[in-house]
C-alpha cells in the first residue's frame, strides 16, 4: 500500500477565555496525505515532494514561483547592478523562529552552505561565482557569466534561508535539521514516528497549527479522515468518489531507468540498446493507474523541450533471455517503494531474484555508490521549473549522473542551453540533446505522470490549490 504522509492543521483562538461565559472558538482540523518515505529538511540532500511540501510551510526564500510567476518573499528587491552581479535587498522585520531578525549575513551563510555541500540538482548554484555581504540588509550574488534565467531558478525550491548561527551548529550536529531554524510562517513543534507537528509563528496566521504523520503501520488516520490526499496508483473507492472531489494539478513526473556503462553487462552500446528494447514497458505502466502514460520523450509532457513521440518505445521481446546476476538499485526517495515488485519484473523478467535488489536512501551520495558497483538504477524525477534542464542534470552533474557516461560535447550542449533566453530556441536545443541521449542507450524514460491528482474532501476550501505544484502550495489559507 502506498505510504502516505498526513498533515493535520488545527485552529485555535488567539487567547484563552477569561470567564466561563466566554465561548471558545471551535477547532478547525485538516488532514492531508501525500506519499513519503521520510521527511528530509537538510538542503544538502535530495528532498522528495513531501519534504518540499513541509519545507514550504517552514522555510522562507528570497523569492518563489507562485502560479507560474516569480514573487518576492524575503527579498525587498532584486536588482542587476551589472549583467553578472545581482543586488539583493532584504525586507525589514522578518524574523527566524528563534526570534532574531533575518540579515544579509544569514542569506549568504545559507546559500554558501547549500552551494558547497549539495552535489545533486544544483540548478542556480551551478552559475554562482561568489556571494558577499554588502551591509546588514544587502548582499550581492556574482555569476560566472550572464544568465537571464537565474532569478527564476533562484525562485524554485531548495534555496531556503536559515540563521547563520543555526548553520554553524548544524554543521556539527545533523540532527538539528529535524527542527530547522527557518523564517517561514510555521515552525516544527514536535517530531514523532508518524507525526510532525507545525505551529503558526507570529500573528499573521494565528489560527493554524499543522501536524504531519506517516501513514504507515499503526497510529495513523485512514483515508476517510483525510481532507486532502494524493492518489496515483490505486483506484479510488466508492467512499472516496462520494465524499471527495478530484483535482488534477499539472506537475510532470517521469520514471527513468539508467545503466552503469562501467558494469560488465553494459560496456557495449549494443548490449545496452538490446536491454532497453527488451523491457515490457507496456505492462509496467498500467500498474500506475489511468493517469499514467508510456513516456515518449526524454522530457515529460508539460515540460519545455517535450515533443510527442520523440522517443519510440520498442515492443518487448522475450525477457527470458536475460542474464542472471544483474543488480537493481531503486532510489527509494523518488519512486513508490510499494511497487518494487514491478521494477524487479521489468528488469529481471522471469529471472526475478529479490536478493539482487537494493533500496538506496543515501540521496547525497547515491550516484557515487551506484557508479562503483551498480548495474541498473530506477529513479523518478520532477521539474520545479517545467524546463527540460532539470532532467538534463541527470547526465551533467557528478552527484546525479549514475551512468558513468561522460560526454564533453553533450555537457557543452547542456551548458549552452542555459545561455538561451528564447523559449523556442532553448526547446529546439533540448530536442537535439534528447536525440543524442537516445542514441547512446544509457538512460531510458519509462512512464510519465503529467498531473498529480489531489482528492479534496467536499466542503474544504483551498484558495489557489492547482495554480502551482502541490509541494509548493501554502496551507495557511485553507478553511472549512
Amino acid at each position: 500500500m502506498e505510504t502516505l504522509l498526513a498533515i493535520f492543521l488545527m485552529a485555535f483562538s488567539l487567547g484563552e477565555a477569561t470567564a466561563k461565559s466566554v465561548k471558545k472558538s471551535p477547532k478547525r482540523e485538516f488532514h492531508i496525505g501525500v506519499p513519503a518515505e521520510n521527511i528530509a529538511l537538510d538542503p544538502r540532500k535530495i528532498q522528495d515532494q513531501s519534504s518540499l511540501l513541509v519545507a514550504r510551510q517552514v522555510n522562507c526564500q528570497l523569492s518563489r514561483m507562485v502560479a507560474g510567476r516569480m514573487t518576492l518573499e524575503l527579498a525587498e528587491s532584486l536588482k542587476w547592478k551589472t549583467p553578472t552581479t545581482l543586488e539583493v535587498r532584504i525586507k525589514e522585520g522578518v524574523r527566524f523562529h528563534s526570534g532574531e531578525q533575518v540579515a544579509a549575513k544569514d542569506v549568504v551563510a545559507s546559500l554558501k552552505f547549500t552551494m558547497e555541500n549539495r552535489n545533486v540538482i544544483r540548478n542556480a548554484f551551478s552559475f554562482i561565482k561568489d556571494l558577499r555581504v554588502v551591509d546588514k540588509d544587502r548582499l550581492e550574488i556574482e555569476l560566472k557569466e550572464t544568465n537571464g534565467r537565474f532569478t527564476k531558478l533562484l525562485s524554485t525550491a531548495n534555496y531556503a534561508v536559515f540563521s547563520e548561527e543555526f548553520i554553524r551548529r548544524a554543521k556539527l550536529d545533523a540532527g538539528l535539521w529535524s527542527k530547522p531554524n527557518g523564517c517561514g510562517p510555521y515552525r516544527i513543534s514536535s517530531v514523532a514516528k508518524y507525526q510532525i507537528g507545525l505551529e503558526a509563528v507570529g500573528r499573521r496566521y494565528p489560527d493554524l497549527n499543522i501536524h504531519l504523520g506517516f501513514l504507515e503501520g499503526e497510529g495513523h488516520p485512514k483515508k476517510k479522515d483525510l481532507d486532502f490526499f494524493t492518489q496515483s496508483s490505486v483506484s479510488p473507492s466508492k467512499f472516496i468518489r462520494k465524499n471527495y472531489l478530484p483535482l488534477r494539478i499539472p506537475d510532470p513526473y517521469q520514471i527513468f531507468i539508467v545503466l552503469n556503462t562501467k558494469s560488465k553487462f553494459w560496456t557495449k552500446k549494443e548490449k545496452r540498446c538490446d536491454f532497453f528494447n527488451s523491457l515490457d514497458v507496456a505492462s509496467f505502466y498500467k500498474a500506475f493507474g489511468p493517469h499514467a502514460t508510456i513516456a515518449d520523450d526524454f522530457y515529460p509532457r508539460g515540460v519545455l523541450g517535450y515533443i510527442k513521440g520523440s522517443w519510440k518505445q520498442a515492443l518487448a521481446v522475450n525477457t527470458n533471455t536475460r542474464k542472471l546476476g544483474i543488480r537493481l538499485t531503486i532510489l527509494a526517495v523518488s519512486v513508490p517503494r510499494a511497487l518494487s515488485g514491478l521494477y524487479e519484473k521489468l528488469v529481471f523478467g522471469s529471472h526475478r531474484h529479490a536478493s539482487a535488489v537494493t533500496f538506496e536512501s543515501d540521496t547525497a551520495n547515491f550516484a557515487d555508490k551506484f557508479r562503483l558497483g551498480g548495474d541498473v538504477l530506477v529513479f523518478g524525477l520532477k521539474s520545479n521549473t517545467a524546463d527540460g534542464y532539470d532532467y538534463l542534470l541527470a547526465l551533467k552533474e557528478k552527484g546525479a549522473n549514475a551512468s558513468n557516461y561522460w560526454d564533453k560535447k553533450l555537457i557543452a550542449m547542456i551548458d549552452k542551453s542555459q545561455k538561451i533566453e528564447s523559449r523556442s530556441k532553448r526547446a529546439k536545443l533540448y530536442n537535439e540533446i534528447s536525440k543524442q541521449i537516445q542514441k547512446v542507450c544509457v538512460v531510458k524514460p519509462l512512464i510519465t505522470l503529467p498531473n498529480k491528482v489531489i482528492w479534496v474532501k467536499k466542503g474544504v476550501r483551498a484558495p489557489g490549490l492547482g495554480t502551482t505544484s502541490f509541494n509548493e502550495y501554502f496551507f495557511g489559507d485553507v478553511t472549512k
